[in-house]
């Protein structure tokens, strides 16, 4: 099975949207395998490079002391993962609603009277506020 590593020597020639397609991956078991071995820290530059989660924008995901270890380490942790990806999930759904990588960043960090006046980057951070994102 591919670890991290295999999806970020992939990623490095990808677009934006296919790099969402690859964390998406093509099996829930590769999904899981990724999420199991934890998403390189690399990969959150190429994430940025593509709009997709902006650096200042991933400390809602893994605070910033911790983010400094991980990068050290050389890999995001189980969870830390998980809402990555599951971000970038909801970023690609948000391209997919309004059109556009601007649009979509200015909803996700715009706050939405559907979501009790919060963000939607802000919910996205756990599975329950991000399941309401998605709705």
């Amino acid at each position: 099975m591919a670890d991290g590593s295999d999806v970020l020597q992939q990623a490095r020639k990808l677009t934006r949207s296919s790099l969402l397609k690859l964390l998406k991956c093509d099996s829930p078991i590769k999904r899981q395998n990724l999420i199991l071995h934890g998403l390189p820290t690399s990969a959150i530059d190429l994430l940025a490079e593509r709009r997709v989660l902006l650096r200042e924008d991933l400390k809602r995901f893994v605070p910033v002391r911790t983010l400094q270890r991980r990068l050290l380490d050389g890999v995001l942790s189980s969870e830390e993962t998980d809402a990555v990806i599951r971000y970038a999930d909801i970023f690609d759904l948000a391209v997919e609603t309004f059109g556009n990588e601007e649009k979509a960043n200015d909803w996700l960090r715009s706050p939405c009277r559907a979501l009790g006046g919060k963000m939607p980057i802000d919910l996205a951070t756990n599975s329950c506020g991000a399941a309401d994102v998605e709705r």
